[in-house]
This record gives structure tokens, C-alpha cells and sequence, in this order.
């Protein structure tokens, strides 16, 4: 079973191994948050590869990553993991770097880290390390793209390697998850989770006949194209000088004509199918965990950045103010906290909208009377039009928390750009994941009809359910197991749900529950420039000789020599 990974489009004029250095060096103003002093520049070479550099003559850590659009989804069904395994494979040395370990030793030994990591339809590789060693660092790093040995005599360790971090993920709720979307994922979509372990990369392959190093190599050299990469350099250089860096190290990336399938074009056929989905998931958890979350398949989000759907929907949905679902469930005693979320890094043929509850005690017990309020909500939301001044409010919020947000270390702020690339235009790599640009009534209620009964998938966790838990999922062997909703649930949900009613009935039964839309906030501010400086010195208090505050004084200068 093979899944077909890339789609060479490749004209009569193309030259795929073109070392001609820079095809655009745009004057794209890049937004940036104030706390930012650093100069950002964007640039195309002339092989795909785009570029986001940025020139801090006072930083004190500089580095690197570069983000490929290849992930577990491109890989061979039946050979899960392998994505992963390449991700440990290329840093097994170079042609000019040909020792396992220089990488690594050179970024430790210049106070730095490296690390890298393997999503859904993404693979991000990064650096960070002294800024004077920037140039070393970088001549390392490149060559993973350009001359990698993938040194089969590897092959064993590495397999080994991802083993350990596939056992270091068992009892962790995340991963157990993770496993039981790639159980439930339909076998005739691309969809797959899996960070690989020895039986599924080495016993089972070697029983069926199959050479993971050769099928790892053909998945680097078929699907790793310069076309396909984004990257972010940040160091003391100037741009002229990082740009220069870029083109010599970056250049002779190849550029293989590779477009790698996402969105729309990853298949014709559903990811989840509904027999599968439309659920109840029970799970038995190792940690003390009490929760219930409802989830729903909705179509990819990423092209919708502008507007951000999911996101005024998300915002009602996990709201805690007076009349919010999450305070009426709160006061109730039956949740300790409520947050609304998507799919991650699992997204990309589709998205996800979940709404989690943590739950108490008691909240064990009222399962129904949650998802009653739950679908109330949703209901009342499905008949009211999207309001304008809730949109304008959460636009002015995120302004503010980008504006004023705290500056990163280049580890964590190279990778989040590198990936923001292959997403987001060239401007708005650091502004477009938070900022709220067009208002999208349409958009809006076309996600919020997707939220319905038959559409939802309920996950509930809980040391209590350790005895209904009689199946096992295929990743992690964790104690799970998959019912049909209660008929009791489906009928009190559907009934506040409220499908065929007028607004004016599920607000009234959503006012009911105590559940009502939030108020304007009058705390947001509107004016966000600063005041400039009177003209006259402040009058400062003056103690007298008695200690006791008797005149005021103009604050003396402060010497300087």
C-alpha cells in the first residue's frame, strides 16, 4: 500500500538544480511587535526557497530553522513513523561534515541547542548558538539540505532513537489521543498519526520484505525540494550580510519541482467517516484526569486567516464572564474550567473544533445536564446572526497582546516564522497568526453549522471508567473504549439544540439555563498611543528633618559623570 507523496510539476524551460542565487529580495514590510528592535527583511532565491532574516546587532543568541513541507501524511501508510525517522536520519552527518555528532557538538560546544520536529504535513529544523559562531553553525545546518550522508550504518540506533520517544509518549494524554485519531482515521485518506516505534520500522517491515533505509532515502530525495522549504535566519549580522549568508548556503538547495499535497488536494475522500466519528470515546487515563470534550470535523481553516472563523467561535464558546457557559457550569459545581480549541499540528487535509470541560467530582455524574448546556449554547449561536462588535472587540485585543507581546529567543521565534511562511504571506509571518483583518459573518455561521449532534465526536476521561474501558487502542495499547451515544443524551441534546427553532426559542431556552450572549467590555482601550512628557518636572513630596512629608521638590538630575 503505497500513498502517492508528491506531484512533480516541472515545465520544459525549469531548471531544477539551478544554483542561480536570488529570484526576489522583495521591500515586503514585515509587522512586527514594538518589543522587536531587531530589522526583519524577506527574500525568494532563485531555487523556491523563502527566506525571513533578521539583523539584531545586541543579541545574545542567534540562530536558525528551516521548515519543510513534508510530514507523517506524505509518508507511506504502511510504514508509520518514517517522516520521523528521516527527521533522525539527516543529522547523521555531511559530505564536508561527514562525523555523526558534529552538528550537535558544535552548536553545544558555542552555548547553543538544536532540535527538530515532525507534524502532520510539516518538518522544522532548528538551531540556536553564540552569535559569533553564527556562520559555523549555519554551514552545518545548510548542508543537511544540500549533500546529507544518511548514514546507513544508522539505521539501527536511530529506529532505537525513535522507539524512545514513541514509549516516552504512552502515558502522556496528548499522544494516547494522537493514537486514537490514527485508529479512527478513515483507511482511505492520507490521515495517519504515527511517530514510529521498532515493531511498525523494523520487525514488520523486514517481515514483509520492505528496506526502510531505501524507502527513507527516496522519501528525502523525492519530497525534500527547496521549492517546499521556509526558513528564518536571526543573528548580529546586517541584512546585507545575512543575505549573503542565505544565498551561498541556501542556494545550491535543489529544487525538484515538488508540490506536496495540503488542503483540498490531499484527497477526494472524507478523513473521518462518520460510522467511525460520531461517537462515544472512553478512555482510562494513567494520570488523574477528569474531562469530557466535544469535537467536530470542519474544513480546513488555514486559507481563512484573515477572518479566523473558528476563532469568534471559539472566543464565545470559552468565554468565562457573566451568563458564559463555562460560569453557569461553574457555579453549578460541575466544571473546574472550559476552553475551546482546534487540531494543532494534526490539521491539514481538515481542521478540528473542540470544546473540553474540566470536570469535578460531581460533574462525573451530570454528563448530560454538560452537554445540554453545551448544545443550548451552540443552538442559540447557530440562529443569531454574528455580531460585528464582538469581532471588533477580540480584533482590538489581539492588537494590543501583539503589539505589547514580549520578544522571543531566536530558538522558539526561527521556527515559529519558518512555519509561518508556509502558511501565511511574507508580511504578516508574525502579525497574521494573531490579527483579525475581515469580519466573516458567512464564514462564521458556515463552521458553526458543522457543530451538530450527529457531526460530534464525545471524548470522556476519567479514573472512574477503568471498567467500561475493555478495548485497547492500536498505538499505545491504552485502556479505551468506543459506545454509541446514549439515546437519553441524543434526545436532551437535541432538544437543546433546537435544530428547526427560531432564535428567539433557544434564547430563550439557553436564557433558561442562565446562559446568555457576553456584553460589550468597556475596559477595552481605544487609544493606544503613549502621552508625551509634560513640559514641567512632576512635584515630588520632600521629607523634612522630622521625617514627616512637608513640601514638594523638582527631582534633582541624575549625573551622568
Amino acid at each position: 500500500l503505497e500513498v502517492p507523496t508528491c506531484l512533480l510539476v516541472v515545465g520544459a524551460g525549469d531548471q531544477l538544480n539551478a544554483a542561480a542565487p536570488l529570484s526576489a529580495m522583495s521591500a515586503v514590510a514585515i509587522k512586527k511587535p514594538e518589543s522587536h528592535k531587531r530589522e526583519y527583511s524577506y527574500l525568494e532565491l532563485d531555487n523556491g526557497l523563502k527566506a525571513v532574516i533578521g539583523s539584531d546587532p545586541t543579541c545574545d543568541k542567534a540562530g536558525a530553522a528551516l521548515c519543510v513541507n513534508v510530514g507523517m501524511c506524505h509518508e507511506r501508510k504502511d510504514l508509520p513513523g518514517l517522516a520521523h525517522f528521516l527527521e533522525h536520519m539527516l543529522f547523521t552527518g555531511t559530505k564536508k561534515y561527514p562525523s555523526e555528532g558534529d552538528y550537535h557538538e558544535f552548536i553545544q560546544q558555542n552555548g547553543g541547542f538544536a532540535n527538530a520536529y515532525t507534524t502532520c504535513y510539516f518538518t522544522n529544523y532548528m538551531f540556536e548558538i553564540k552569535p559569533e559562531e553564527l556562520k559555523g553553525g549555519l554551514d552545518r545546518f545548510s548542508r543537511f539540505f544540500t549533500e546529507p550522508l544518511l548514514t546507513k550504518e544508522c539505521t539501527d540506533r536511530e529506529i532505537n532513537a525513535v522507539d524512545s520517544e514513541y514509549q516516552g509518549g504512552s502515558t502522556q494524554p496528548w499522544w494516547r489521543y494522537i493514537g486514537i485519531m490514527h485508529q479512527s482515521a478513515n483507511p482511505d485518506h492520507p490521515f495517519h498519526v504515527a511517530v514510529g516505534n521498532n515493531k511498525v520500522l523494523r520487525d514488520e517491515p523486514k517481515e514483509r520484505g520492505v528496506d526502510l533505509y531505501d524507502e527513507m532515502v527516496k522519501l528525502y530525495n523525492e519530497c525534500y525540494s527547496a521549492n517546499g522549504m521556509t526558513l528564518c535566519i536571526i543573528g548580529r549580522e546586517s541584512i546585507a550580510e545575512l543575505t549573503e549568508l542565505t544565498l551561498s548556503l541556501f542556494g545550491g538547495v535543489v529544487n525538484k519541482g515538488v508540490t506536496m499535497p495540503i488542503g483540498d488536494s490531499v484527497s477526494d475522500k472524507p478523513p473521518f467517516l462518520p460510522k467511525d466519528w460520531n461517537r462515544m470515546l472512553l478512555q482510562f487515563p494513567v494520570q488523574d484526569i477528569k474531562d469530557l470534550t466535544f469535537s467536530w470535523v470542519i474544513p480546513w481553516q488555514d486559507p481563512l486567516w484573515r477572518s479566523k472563523p473558528t476563532r469568534y467561535i471559539g472566543h464565545l464558546l470559552g468565554y468565562e464572564g457573566a451568563g458564559s457557559l463555562c460560569q453557569v457550569l461553574k457555579s453549578k459545581g460541575l466544571i473546574s474550567g472550559c476552553s475551546s480549541g482546534n487540531g494543532n499540528w494534526l490539521e491539514g487535509a481538515f481542521s478540528l473544533c473542540n470544546v473540553s470541560f474540566d470536570l469535578t467530582e460531581k460533574g462525573l455524574q451530570h454528563l448530560e445536564e454538560i452537554g445540554q448546556h453545551l448544545f443550548a449554547f451552540i443552538g442559540m449561536l447557530q440562529k443569531s446572526p454574528p455580531e460585528r462588535w464582538i469581532f471588533d472587540e477580540m480584533g482590538k485585543l489581539a492588537e494590543i497582546g501583539f503589539r505589547f507581546g514580549e520578544d522571543q529567543h531566536p530558538f522558539d521565534l526561527c521556527q515559529e516564522i519558518s512555519l509561518s511562511l508556509q502558511r501565511l504571506p511574507p508580511a504578516e509571518v508574525l502579525a497574521g497568526k494573531s490579527h483579525l483583518y475581515d469580519f466573516d459573518p458567512a464564514g462564521i455561521a458556515a463552521v458553526l453549522g458543522k457543530l451538530t449532534l450527529q457531526g460530534a465526536r464525545v471524548q470522556h476521561q476519567a479514573k472512574c471508567l477503568e471498567p467500561r474501558c475493555t478495548e485497547r487502542d492500536t498505538s499505545y495499547n491504552s485502556p479505551m473504549a468506543f459506545l454509541p451515544l446514549e439515546e437519553s443524551w441524543r434526545a436532551a441534546w437535541s432538544k437543546a439544540v433546537n435544530a428547526s427553532g427560531s432564535v428567539e426559542e433557544s434564547t430563550k431556552f439557553a436564557a433558561s439555563l442562565g446562559i446568555a450572549l457576553p456584553k460589550p467590555n468597556p475596559f477595552i482601550p481605544e487609544d493606544l498611543s503613549l502621552k508625551a512628557l509634560p513640559m514641567d518636572p512632576p512635584q515630588l513630596p520632600q521629607a523634612s528633618s522630622t521625617g514627616k512629608t512637608t513640601s514638594c521638590c523638582s527631582p534633582r538630575p541624575i549625573r551622568t559623570s
